[in-house]
């Protein structure tokens, strides 16, 4: 033993590279044994912390809701860093008339609010949904020349995710109501150029 204390006096950068790969191939290893995932051969487990990743959990993921300082929050189970964050604050909150609303029971109750999507606690995009029909379901927006809705936009995958998580509880309309994409039909339907609302 003291002739490697008297190497290591010797030789003190040589040992120090020398320690510094012995812990580097142990870390290896530890990150290997805990983190490789042996179906796909990848190496991460949690998603990448981006806006790409968010889209895929908004329509794969579960999520739950919870109310945090009067504020609606959509954790996602995968990895709770992913949240949809509704502040409720009737000063960010605007009235909103367009004829596409006027099917729903409600038209009185009908404002854009914003919605943050938020990575690890910090704000990364803020998307503007439309609450209808007395704050019973949020909708995107549609496009105002066909009526249609654009299924691959960011507020569309928001609006789904709400109404899986917690807004299927509250919505009662359109009659039979079994999916959000019904109800973004039944409004394409009757908010398209040409067809009669009512």
């Amino acid at each position: 033993m003291s002739k490697l204390i008297n190497l290591v006096e010797s030789y003190p950068v040589i040992a120090g590279a020398i320690i510094t790969i012995i812990i580097g191939i142990i870390g290896f290893f530890i990150r290997r044994k805990w983190f490789y995932d042996k179906d796909s051969g990848k190496t991460d487990k949690l998603p990448e912390q981006n806006l790409g990743s968010f889209e895929k959990l908004l329509k794969n993921g579960t999520w739950r809701y919870e109310n945090i300082d009067n504020r609606e929050v959509y954790i996602c189970e995968s990895d709770n860093m992913f949240q949809v964050v509704i502040p409720h604050d009737r000063d960010v909150e605007e009235d909103f008339r367009e004829k596409w609303i006027e099917i729903f029971p409600d038209k009185e109750g009908c404002f854009t609010f914003p919605v943050y999507l938020v990575i690890n606690g910090v704000k990364i995009r803020e998307v503007l949904l439309v609450s209808c029909d007395g704050r019973r379901v949020s909708m995107p927006m549609p496009n105002i020349s066909t009526g249609l809705f654009d299924r691959s936009s960011i507020q569309y995958k928001v609006a789904d995710m709400i109404y899986r998580s917690y807004g299927h509880e509250f919505v009662r309309f359109p009659p039979n109501h079994n999916s959000f994409d019904y109800i973004i039909e039944f409004v394409e339907k009757k908010s398209r150029p040409g067809s009669s609302i009512g």
